[in-house]
């Protein structure tokens, strides 16, 4: 009788990390982008400001395969250092997309959920299960956003 392989030990992370790039992407998408881009000045603040939310996304996966690394004993970065090393670059994504495109076109409620997220994002590796913890804060973020639809533009209100 054939036994079936065991999951890698990595699996819940790998689940979570899927869980955390979908809320990424729910972020990313849910503004009106369109609204961000009015003039040359705001134009050129939102295609410049990419650079930083493409760079911390990218940060991301590596910060991801450090932790994955920490989490199966292949690195010996402690682990709460290990754990910054994906939770500033989604906090600094987070922040970055609401500073281009969220915060122009939504309420208060939006307004500090959004930040509140990115920073406790920011500071839950002190907590000895981050991975999971950021999922759970992300999950609040985006139910919050499909809670709350965007406006179409700044001066548009419900």
């Amino acid at each position: 009788m054939r036994v079936p392989p065991s999951p890698p030990p990595d699996a819940p992370a790998d689940a979570l990390t899927l869980i955390v790039t979908a809320a990424l992407w729910w972020i990313y998408f849910w503004p009106p982008h369109h609204v961000a881009i009015g003039s040359l000045r705001s134009s050129l603040q939102y295609g410049y400001g990419h650079y930083v939310i493409f760079a911390s996304a990218a940060a991301l996966s590596a910060g991801i395969e450090l932790e994955i690394d920490v989490i199966t004993g292949k690195s010996e970065i402690p682990a709460p250092w290990a754990s910054f090393a994906y939770t500033i670059p989604i906090a600094v994504f987070i922040l970055g997309v609401w500073v281009l495109a969220i915060r122009r076109c939504r309420d208060a409620v939006v307004n500090v959920v959004v930040p509140v997220g990115a920073l406790l994002v920011l500071i839950d590796p002190i907590v000895p299960v981050p991975i999971a913890l950021t999922a759970v804060i992300l999950i609040g973020v985006v139910a919050v956003l499909v809670w709350r639809a965007p406006y179409a533009w700044p001066d548009e209100r419900e």
